[in-house]
């Protein structure tokens, strides 16, 4: 698959990825600069590349915080044109590193289904209300409650209820982006601009109430489960890692 790539994001305190897809180029975006990382990463088939106008940093809540520059493809406008991945590529996948995608045929059936659509995003069946109160235990999001619920808030007052008790949801686990789709760049600005905007870590929510005014651009794919397999690549710990 020429012309696809895979991503996947690695801050804070993680320090290991599973094997990478074989047969498609598939980079670590990643704050952490070790050699005994970058040999890790190389090992299991992934390209490195460094977020370097980010800052390496242990905090749990900053760290999940930069790790949505790559998810949203944030980090892309720091490089050169030459270099920019979604110049490079006209559909880049997006997966979280604590999953292991083993079924590229199902790529190509993505690709197919996201030929109108910026975005492509798996389906759950879960509310806005729902994702809130199962966040609320991590201190991660616990720390920016307040921004979480002014995000909610702001949507039900202009939008209305409806759009936060609906349960067909995205999952933000993978999203596959269209590159060359005309309203590609639009929709990455705005979505960085809710990002900025409420500066919480809480994605599930966010990318959703982004998502209920552009059912047009982004799909959300039902048929996706067995794709992905969940393997975290090192023991997870409390107030460590997200």
């Amino acid at each position: 698959m020429k012309n696809l790539a895979i991503i996947t994001v690695i801050t804070g305190n993680w320090t290991k990825v599973l094997p990478s897809t074989k047969g498609i180029d598939s980079y670590v975006l990643t704050t952490n600069r070790s050699e005994e990382f970058k040999n890790h990463v190389e090992e299991q088939g992934w390209i490195i590349r460094y977020l370097d106008h980010l800052e390496h940093t242990e905090d749990l809540l900053e760290a999940s915080l930069q790790a949505k520059h790559a998810k949203f493809l944030m980090f892309d406008k720091e490089y050169e044109e030459s270099e920019k991945l979604i110049n490079k590529y006209d559909y880049i996948f997006y997966h979280d590193h604590k999953y292991y995608f083993y079924d590229k045929s199902i790529l190509k059936n993505f690709i197919e289904k996201i030929k109108n659509y910026t975005t492509l995003v798996g389906g759950e069946k879960f509310n806005v209300f729902e994702e809130y109160f199962r966040c609320l235990p991590y201190e991660r999001y616990k720390t920016k409650e307040n921004q979480i619920r002014e995000n909610i808030n702001w949507y039900i007052e202009k939008r209305g209820w409806e759009h936060c008790t609906q349960k067909d949801s995205a999952n933000m686990s993978f999203l596959l982006w269209n590159t060359i789709h005309p309203k590609f760049h639009s929709t990455l600005e705005e979505l960085e601009e809710e990002f900025l905007k409420w500066n919480h870590p809480e994605c599930q929510i966010l990318f959703n109430l982004f998502l209920y005014d552009r059912r047009d651009r982004i799909l959300v794919e039902e048929h996706w489960g067995g794709s992905l397999e969940r393997k975290v690549p090192e023991p997870t710990m409390q107030f460590k890692h997200y």
